[in-house]
């Protein structure tokens, strides 16, 4: 019984710690102002005039496009469900509070 108060505690003030930490950092205004530095920033004369691909990377490619013909009738996004770590994170938040409260 009393280790339960205790979880509870430990939940509530960590939770009330999370949620309060971008309001009180948003809410510190700078002491003085900065002193900025302006340097000038040179630009380039031109563009690069180098091809994206030559002709053997061009060919290479169309080879291997022939060659693997398959994957024309690929189709992506059938693999399932990706479940990302902060969607972990915020269900086993929510499996926390709800088992302490």
């Amino acid at each position: 019984m009393v280790i339960t108060k205790i979880a509870r505690s430990i939940a509530v003030a960590s939770l009330a710690v999370f949620l309060s930490g971008p309001a009180l950092a948003a809410s510190a205004a700078p002491a003085a102002p900065v002193n900025q530095v302006v340097v000038p920033v040179r630009q380039a004369s031109r563009m690069s005039t180098t091809p994206a691909a030559s002709n053997t990377d061009t060919q290479g490619y169309a080879a291997r496009e022939n060659k693997a013909q398959s994957l024309a009738s690929f189709r992506g996004g059938d693999g399932g469900v990706y479940i990302g770590s902060g969607v972990l994170v915020v269900v086993l938040l929510v499996v926390l509070i709800l088992v302490l409260i």
